[in-house]
């Protein structure tokens, strides 16, 4: 039994919806679809307009998506504040590339709720996203992604937003410590070992530091109104 089949049988028991159809309109899940999510052919997922709809019904987030804890978050704790991310008015390139603009020119705010545990102690900012290069990944031109903004050392192989000679993009990044050189490659299939490679550059290189900058690791991105993870 899933998490949402237990979740849907008990707010039944206790009258909170009077059958299965109204549970489905009120976490915004279409009728034809509600069997699929109840048996688990259809992955929970929470979206920026479902979650306030659990929210609302003291639904616990946590156990919905993991199992742990209580079905229903008790009377009187407080519920988990959305998160304001700032929404900058670059266009990061999936693509040709586009111009860097101001980092610090926030367009917009966009509320993420912390479900995505990443997300809770990040320092995170939104770009939306151009080009269909990321598809394998599962980010479409359109998107928004989600990154990191924390500066580390020691980077893993993994999606970055990163400028480069001027010019700003959403990328898989690979670092190869032995021959000292990061590499750039293009996702369009979801097997990875057939991305495309870009560019080579030379860590060594002393200009590098000057044309290739790094602005943060992407955590996660709204694609059609739903927040996606890897």
């Amino acid at each position: 039994m899933t998490q949402l089949e237990r979740l849907c049988d008990e707010m039944i028991d206790r009258k909170m919806v009077a059958n299965k159809k109204e549970f489905a309109q009120k976490f915004n899940i279409t009728y034809g679809n509600l069997a699929r999510y109840l048996n688990g052919q259809l992955k929970t997922t929470i979206d920026a307009e479902n979650y306030f709809n659990y929210k609302n019904a003291g639904v616990n987030i946590d156990w919905l998506l993991t199992g742990e804890g209580e079905m229903f978050r008790q009377e009187g704790v407080l519920q988990e504040a959305p998160q304001q991310i700032p929404l900058l008015r670059q266009s990061v390139s999936c693509g040709p590339g586009q111009q860097w603009e101001d980092g610090d020119a926030i367009e917009s705010y966009i509320d993420i709720t912390g479900f995505v545990p990443a997300l809770r102690t990040a320092k995170v900012y939104a770009f939306p996203v151009h080009g269909m290069s990321m598809i394998g990944a599962g980010i479409s031109s359109g998107d928004i992604v989600l990154l990191d903004g924390t500066q580390r050392e020691g980077l893993d192989d993994d999606i970055y937003v990163f400028a480069w000679n001027g010019s700003v993009y959403c990328k898989l990044l690979k670092f190869d410590s032995f021959s000292r050189k990061v590499q750039i490659y293009s996702v369009h299939s979801s097997e990875l070992e057939k991305a495309e490679l870009l560019k080579s550059l030379d860590a060594d290189d002393p200009q590098l530091a000057e044309n290739f900058h790094i602005f943060g690791k992407v955590l996660a991105w709204i694609h059609e109104n739903r927040l996606m993870s890897r």
